[in-house]
């Protein structure tokens, strides 16, 4: 009996309510009811459009131990009202399935072969389907396995060939929701970095021992029955350790790489807070030290003008002045500072423009990289126009003036667009030249990666509304994920504890209604917002989209992810 009616997108839902109530992942599922994890993941991302098989239906009553009026629903809801048989007899006729594993070695070492062959050997004695690489079939042999293991030996020859093999398999492995795992017989030295980052885990088994077998099973068994977290957990804030597990690249990646290739003289990195902006500079600044170039990197917070309130404009530039300079004198070692050469009867701006030019770029042959994060610091201060006034003149002397020093200038200018809740004069941004990166939220297909990175707390089936709950936002995202993989949480026990506790995520949501407090126009248009779906005014609603509270257009605007809708309803609606 088949129903021609019934498709993928009922199969994914069915599939997915089961399987998290019974706390299955694909991979248990699929060794449950004797069937590839690959076919799992496709009726759940629905991509089955013909009903189940009726065996298949059977195994999986099995392996949800579903009776009575629970078995009824369910092959009721998968379209199959009618489905008649001994129940028993199928169930216990099934087949059992053996779990595939892949053992990929460097082929440049005969140590490694013989070792790879030696493995499938046993693997194929206990209760697994093992085989060895092969050159033509790799793809395939990767997305068909159920682990990945990876003989690494002192001899091993660690090349671009075996980096290019473990980072395939590191990739389809994650995509796949299977393991990878590096295998060796004795403690390795001199690993490259590269092929640590992407084998976090490396088991140490000594063949020549009589429980050889034994111990190889038993490690085979344990990364099978668990999806292992190989990272400790990092802080959601701040910038991320540039060999962090966790640091998913975005689109912005890629245009700051095309920026600096090109030796742009301004890029501009623009977002909200705690999206990235420092993490992208952080990397920015490594690709600048690898390609041979001079950097600095100066954080605008640290530029406080303190008593800037008592002094007239002209002065509170000449101090910035002399404190941003007195920062680039102590990175780059220089002996003069910009007091030394002050020349009174010059302009503020002439004296620092004289500065940079004489005493780094004229100093050096090297292109010379200057990331200045949290610039919108300066925002609030009369003098800020004569800065962006400078920096302009400084992008624009690259292209009137042939050999000029500042050729050899790259400024990357990071800021946050939250200022605009505060600040009503800068309808139109100071940053207005060069290379413009805004910092996009995580999509689905990223946030599936970093799942996947976090030991896959998140059910394939909760993404799209995990994506919904944070938009995509990294703070949320990483703090959410943070918080389920510490307290052990189902996506559905997290809303709960979220309403319980205080949490990593308090501190973000409490400092935005704090800002939206200290506004009354900003405060009235969010509320409007909760009430009718409407910002009567263009000019909040501006304010409040470039502050990321908000996205969509004025006729049609929405709150940027539903935490924010939530924590704001409870918090500003009276």
């Amino acid at each position: 009996m088949t129903n021609d009616t019934f498709g993928g997108e009922n199969i994914s839902r069915v599939l997915l309510r089961e399987m998290n109530k019974h706390n299955l992942n694909t991979r248990k599922l699929a060794v449950k009811i004797g069937v590839s994890h690959q076919s799992i993941a496709n009726w759940i991302n629905g991509l089955r459009k013909a009903p189940l098989e009726e065996t298949i239906v059977l195994k999986l009553i099995k392996a949800f131990a579903l009776k009575g009026e629970e078995r009824r629903a369910f092959i009721t809801d998968l379209g199959y009202p009618d489905l008649q048989g001994n129940w028993h007899e199928e169930l216990e006729t099934e087949e059992t399935y053996k779990q595939s594993l892949l053992i990929l070695y460097d082929g440049m070492s005969s140590q490694d072969r013989h070792l790879a062959e030696k493995l499938v050997a046993a693997l194929n004695k206990l209760n697994y389907y093992a085989e060895s690489n092969d050159k033509q079939r790799l793809r395939k042999q990767i997305e068909q396995a159920d682990c990945v293991l990876v003989v690494l030996s002192p001899t091993t020859t660690y090349g671009e060939s075996l980096l290019e093999k473990v980072n395939l398999a590191y990739k389809i492995t994650q995509q796949n929701y299977t393991n990878l795992l590096g295998f060796a017989q004795q403690k390795l030295q001199d690993m490259p970095q590269d092929l640590h980052n992407l084998l976090p885990r490396l088991e140490i088994i000594d063949i020549q021992t009589d429980k050889f077998i034994e111990t190889l099973e038993q490690s085979i068994e344990d990364i099978l029955k668990t999806n292992p977290q190989p990272y400790e957990l990092e802080l959601a804030s701040g910038a991320m350790p540039l060999n962090s597990n966790f640091y998913i690249e975005r689109q912005a990646d890629e245009l700051f790489k095309h920026s600096f290739q090109r030796k742009d003289s301004v890029i501009l990195v623009k977002g909200a807070r705690q999206v990235g902006k420092t993490s992208l500079l952080v990397k920015g600044m490594q690709l600048a030290r690898e390609s041979d170039c001079i950097t600095v990197f100066t954080d605008f917070q640290k530029l406080s003008l303190s008593d800037a309130e008592t002094l007239s404009k002209r002065d509170q530039l000449e101090q910035f002045f002399f404190r941003l300079g007195t920062l680039l004198a102590k990175q780059l070692r220089l002996n003069i500072r910009p007091r030394d050469v002050w020349d009174d009867d010059d302009s503020l701006s002439g004296n620092f423009d004289s500065y940079v030019r004489e005493q780094v770029l004229e100093k050096t042959d090297k292109h010379v990289v200057w990331v200045m994060d949290e610039v919108d610091k300066i925002l609030p201060y009369p003098f800020r126009d004569d800065v962006f006034a400078l920096l302009r003149s400084w992008h624009s002397d690259r292209r009137v003036n042939i050999g000029d020093p500042c050729d050899r200038l790259t400024l990357v200018l990071s800021y946050s667009t939250e200022p605009y809740l505060f600040i009503k004069d800068i309808h139109q941004s100071p940053f207005n030249v060069g290379e413009k990166i805004f910092l996009e939220d995580f999509n689905l297909e990223q946030l599936r990666d970093l799942n996947h990175r976090y030991g896959s707390p998140l059910y394939q089936g909760e993404l799209d509304d995990f994506l919904q709950f944070t938009g995509g936002q990294p703070y949320l995202t990483r703090s959410a994920l943070n918080e389920m993989v510490n307290h052990n949480l189902s996506f559905a026990a997290f809303l709960k504890h979220l309403e319980k506790t205080e949490n990593a995520l308090t501190d973000h949501l409490k400092r935005l209604v704090l800002m939206l407090s200290q506004n009354a126009n900003l405060k009235t248009a969010v509320q409007q917002l909760l009430k009718t779906h409407n910002i009567e005014s263009y000019d909040d609603f501006f304010r409040l989209r470039s502050a990321g509270v908000v996205v969509g257009t004025q006729e049609r605007p929405r709150f940027r992810c539903q935490l924010y809708e939530d924590y704001l309803r409870s918090s500003l609606v009276p």
